[in-house]
């Protein structure tokens, strides 16, 4: 344990000598001068562009020293030389590869530290002069089951990949409006003291008219469940657009002891459809701290780094320095970008289906790339988004521009998820550096 703790001590100081902290300090400074090109936005657009700009730019700049001190210093070192003092003394060569990767830790969970107490002062300087807009976060609470009603359940007004089991999703398609026709969520378990008198439920759908795109009024029902309800059920109306977040407000009373609590949906225009799923719908609990907010964000971040990291630090056990800086930068970048990429592969997935269904592709046969080769290019995709890390699990932004408390369970999913990565690369890293030979 004593050698671990004096390669990371070693480890820290040499990245001190790289400058890291120089870049730190001259990006808390910019960040909070930049203060002054803000005054010509609404103050809730201030919020929203400070939270976002010191998120992004703390994530950016945080990826790429992690990348940077993890990727180059055990080649440095053995360029140098320096490593053949540390394998002459008595012990084990995995020592070598712990103790840098918890300096390297170490490095970076001070960098977010500092960072993120200049940011959080940065953002509420700009919250001081933005009168009335909170930042607190909110909790949001999602449906544990989503049914539908109808006249009959095979209604030609219900379709899509909707069931029991799956949980997937249900649409209402264009036709007869009923009274009977709706679809529900159910909340279950939830506490009412811990949301405001007036409560807010956030919706999103996909709303379309005749096919296409469009806004519709709907009804929405809040009640207590059960064949005799334990309030009053609260009715209202609400226009909807297409993929756009509605609030709507309720009484709290209407979750009754909040044992069970549902949230209906009834459409009111015949020539509407729309498409709903299980997490379309969350409401909203009372006020929590943004600074502790804050600093989860932060530590979800700090996770993804933990990951890059263990992956560098491992490949340096085999690659050159450069190669090593480039393998860490292409696995932040296609990382950050791989629902683009998994969205991307969908839509080659579908197109090979088109074309086995019908015989002939949709664009033309002639210039159709052939099934089997797409079916290959399939699978080695397939493959390679499985084994990249995705990146965007690590963003917190989201959760900062709308005001949302990350749960413990995003909390824990994003660690576990990091681990598994950073683990695997770290046995590799083990059985590599215990057989190869340094010259």
């Amino acid at each position: 344990m004593k050698a671990i703790i004096a390669i990371a001590n070693l480890t820290i100081k040499e990245s001190i000598r790289k400058k890291v902290f120089l870049v730190l300090g001259l990006f808390g400074i910019i960040l909070v001068c930049s203060t002054v090109f803000l005054p010509s936005v609404r103050p809730e657009d201030k919020i929203i562009l400070a939270q976002t700009w010191s998120q992004r730019a703390i994530i950016f700049f945080g990826m790429l020293i992690a990348v940077f001190i993890s990727s180059m210093s055990i080649p440095d070192d053995i360029e140098e030389k320096k490593l053949f003092m540390v394998l002459t003394k008595p012990i084990p060569r995995r020592t070598l590869v712990i103790g840098k990767y918890l300096g390297f830790a170490a490095v970076m969970a001070a960098f977010l530290l500092v960072m993120g107490v200049l940011s959080i002062i940065y953002i509420r300087l700009v919250n001081m002069g933005a009168e009335g807009v909170n930042i607190s976060p909110r909790r949001a609470f999602y449906p544990a089951e989503m049914r539908f009603a109808s006249p009959d359940n095979n209604s030609s007004a219900l379709f899509g990949s909707f069931n029991e089991e799956e949980k997937a999703s249900v649409s209402f398609t264009q036709g007869a409006v009923s009274n009977r026709e709706y679809v529900e969520w159910i909340f279950r378990d939830i506490n009412p003291d811990d949301y405001d008198e007036t409560a807010k439920a956030v919706f999103r759908f996909r709303v379309l008219k005749n096919n296409f795109p469009s806004n519709s009024l709907m009804k929405i029902m809040f009640s207590s469940a059960g064949d005799k309800p334990e309030v009053e059920p609260y009715v209202t109306a609400k226009e909807f657009y297409y993929k756009k977040e509605i609030e709507v407000e309720f009484n709290r009373k209407s979750m009754g002891s909040g044992r069970e609590f549902k949230i209906a949906l009834r459409r009111t225009d015949r020539r509407t459809s729309f498409e709903g799923q299980l997490d379309s719908i969350y409401i909203l609990s009372s006020k929590s701290s943004f600074e502790l907010n804050y600093f989860k964000g932060l530590g979800i971040t700090f996770f993804g780094m933990l990951l890059i990291m263990g992956i560098t630090t491992a490949a340096s056990t085999v690659l050159s320095g450069p190669v090593n800086l480039l393998l860490g930068v292409f696995l932040y970048l296609s990382g950050s970008m791989l629902e683009f990429f998994k969205q991307a592969l969908a839509d080659m997935q579908l197109s090979i289906r088109v074309i086995e269904v019908s015989g002939y592709a949709r664009h033309g046969a002639d210039d159709q790339m052939p099934v089997w080769l797409m079916k290959v290019s399939d699978a080695i995709s397939s493959f390679a988004l499985g084994v990249i890390p995705d990146i965007s699990k690590f963003d917190a932004t989201v959760y900062m521009l709308k005001n949302l408390d990350i749960s413990p369970q995003v909390f824990a999913g994003s660690l576990s998820y990091a681990v598994s990565y950073a683990f695997a690369a770290m046995v590799c890293a083990f059985v590599v550096i215990a057989y190869r030979e340094f010259k």
